[in-house]
Parts: C-alpha cells; structure tokens; sequence
C-alpha cells in the first residue's frame, strides 16, 4: 500500500514538471522576469517582477500564458487572469436587477500584452478589464487612460481582493451591494415611504385649500367636509394613477386641483402691491390719490358701476371721463389672496374694495379661477 502511494505522488510530481515545461517558452520566461512597472508619466519600478506581480493572485480562478502573433506578424506575449466570483457576483446581481433587459457578463478577467519590437525586446502594450457574456460577445474596459491602467496593475501588486465585487470595491465601485433581494425590498420599503408622504402633503394642502374656499363662500361645515373628501380622494387616485385618462378623472377636476395647488401657496406668500418698486405715479388710469388702506394698497380716484360694467375717474385735466370695467381692472395691483378669504375686501368683476367701498386693487386671475364668483 505505502508503495503505491509513493508511486503515485511520483507521478504527480512528474505531471507537474512537465507541465511546467509546456509552459516555459523562452519568450514567456523573458516576459515573466521584466520589472513590473506602471505605465505612468514617471515610470518607476516597484522592485517587484512580472512574475511575482501576476503569477501568485488570490483573485485568479486561473492563470493562462500565451504567445501569439498580432496581424501585422507581431510577436507578443499575453497573460489572463480570469476573476472568482463573477457568475454570484453582487455587483452584476444588481446590474440585472437595475436593467433586465442587459446581458449579464459570464466571466470576467484581465489581460496583459507585451509586444516584441524591432530590436527583439518585449515592451508593456496594454492593459485591461476583460468580459466574456453568455451570448458569445466580448468587452474590454479599464482601457480609456493611464491611470486607470495603474490602478489596475496596483490592485495585482496589493493582492488583497479575493474575488471580482472585492476588486470593483477596491477600485472605487462603492461597497459591495446586498442580495438582490434585499435591495428588493428596499427599493420597496423607499416606494411605500414617499408615496405615504406625497399622500399625506396631497391631502394636508388640497384640504386646507379647499376649506379655506368654503369658508370664503360662506358654505357649510358639512359642505366643505364633502369637497374635502372628494378631494382626498383625488389625492389617492393620483397617487395610483398620475395619469388622468377618460376613464379616470375629468380634465375640469385637474385643473382645479391646479388651481388649488397655486392659491393655497399665494395665500401664504405676502404680494407687494407695487412690486419691484414701482412708481406709483406711472399709472395713466385710473389715478393713485396718494392715498392707502391697512393693508398698504393704494386707494384709486375711481368709482364703478358694475351694473353698467364702466367705472368713472378723471383726465389729467381733472375732467370727468368713464372707463370699462376691464380695462380698470388690467391698471389695478392684485390683493393678497388671504385678504380675499378672510373678507378683508370685497369683490366685483375681479376688482375689490376695502370696508369703507375705496377700491385698492384685483383679485389674480388664479383667485378668480378658483372662486369665480370673484369674476361676476
């Protein structure tokens, strides 16, 4: 028994040497024991070979040597190091999970070239990231610059990464992502998170908008309970189905729902009745009296009769003349929409009047929207 045991170790031994033979071409030899040097600007040699750089890697499943011609008749010397860990990799699991419809890489590596020149002395080449995918096609990365080159062949010299996500990590990939299916759920947790946000400020400020209205038109307490309800529910609906089809929401509903995004947030924004500081006097007509209400609106030398939709005033030479209704309206500055619906002014043909009847201003066509008896 023990001889056949030596027998065998024998024969392994003797496998070994010659493949070891196989391999040894002079030109291989002569690859493996040029300085390993990085193709920087300001090459320096870090005491190490080729050999002891690319030979002894925990990251290689395999290590393969091959010299070969290029098609000019070139002779050069090749080594691949195919990685670990590439078909359980978290990085490609993540990739797919991101992009379906994208091949997954089958196996991945990197190639080192060593072309031999005119004076029959091998010369570094090229370096790069190597993918083999299921489908037969092939890629090379890691190939656009030189720094890109060095960190590579340092991540060789370092030899710590023991598989491909460790070596991606290494190289400035970020941490090695989680199991799909934590990233899953994840993506699911983050989902159920923003839609209960988006739903809650959806209902906070529609609701809000919609009670203030009410309150404007003197509706009841229960009348505006029902819009607000109809509404909540127009933020639920939205949130399922953002896009409103003929089956889904009337178009007049979004635009109200607009309308009551835009005055909730005026209501809340102060209004500068002349903004940008204005000259008061350049208003033709109707004419500012240099007067002002509480609000610091000016009061206007006009008077209206929306009976018969003209407002009356005076000319520069203090003649009397009448002007209609709208084209007083265009001259007028807008009212804050919270003064509107607290019934600080009143309203007629979108142009308001203070408590004692002087006009200061009009209501914005947004308020006039979302309230249109503002208009009438």
């Amino acid at each position: 028994m023990k001889r056949s045991t030596v027998s065998l170790r024998a024969l392994a031994v003797l496998t070994a040497i010659v493949g070891l033979a196989g391999c040894g071409d002079k030109r291989i030899a002569e690859v493996k024991a040029l300085p390993f040097s990085y193709p920087s600007d300001n090459v320096q040699d870090p005491n190490m070979t080729v050999d002891q750089a690319l030979d002894y890697r925990k990251l290689c499943a395999s290590v393969k040597w091959k010299v070969d011609e290029t098609e000019q008749h070139q002779t050069f010397v090749q080594y691949t190091c195919t990685y670990k860990g590439v078909k359980n990799s978290a990085f490609i699991a993540k990739s797919k999970w991101q992009q379906p419809a994208s091949i997954p890489a089958d196996s991945a590596g990197d190639v080192y070239q060593w072309i031999y020149g005119a004076d029959g002395k091998p010369t570094p080449s090229y370096v790069a990231m190597h993918y083999q995918y299921a489908n037969g096609t092939a890629n090379d990365t890691y190939t656009g610059s030189t720094s890109q080159a060095t960190a590579l062949m340092k991540e060789a010299v370092n030899n710590t990464a023991e598989d491909y996500d460790h070596l991606l990590s290494d190289l400035g990939g970020g941490s090695i992502p989680p199991p799909v299916a934590e990233l899953v759920a994840q993506a699911a947790a983050l989902k159920a998170q923003e839609d209960a946000s988006k739903l809650d400020e959806c209902v906070k400020d529609w609701t809000h908008a919609y009670a203030v209205r009410q309150y404007a038109l003197g509706r009841s307490s229960t009348a505006s309970q029902d819009q607000i309800n109809e509404w909540q529910g127009f933020c639920v609906a939205g949130r399922q189905a953002p896009v409103i089809t003929d089956g889904g929401w009337r178009e007049s509903d979004k635009t109200r729902f607009a309308l009551a995004g835009k005055v909730y947030a005026e209501t809340n924004t102060e209004i500068t009745p002349f903004p940008g500081g204005v000259d008061r006097t350049s208003f033709a007509l109707p004419v500012w009296i240099g007067k002002e209400d509480l609000n610091n609106y000016p009061i206007y030398a006009v008077t209206c009769q929306f009976d018969k939709q003209v407002c009356e005033s005076t000319d520069a030479a203090n003649n009397p003349i009448q002007i209609s209704v709208k084209d007083v309206a265009a001259k007028l500055s807008e009212i804050r929409n919270t003064g509107i619906l607290n019934h600080e002014y009143t309203c007629r043909f979108t142009i308001c009047s203070n408590s004692d009847g002087a006009i200061v201003g009009r209501a914005s066509d947004d308020m006039v929207k979302f309230i249109p008896e503002l208009g009438q």
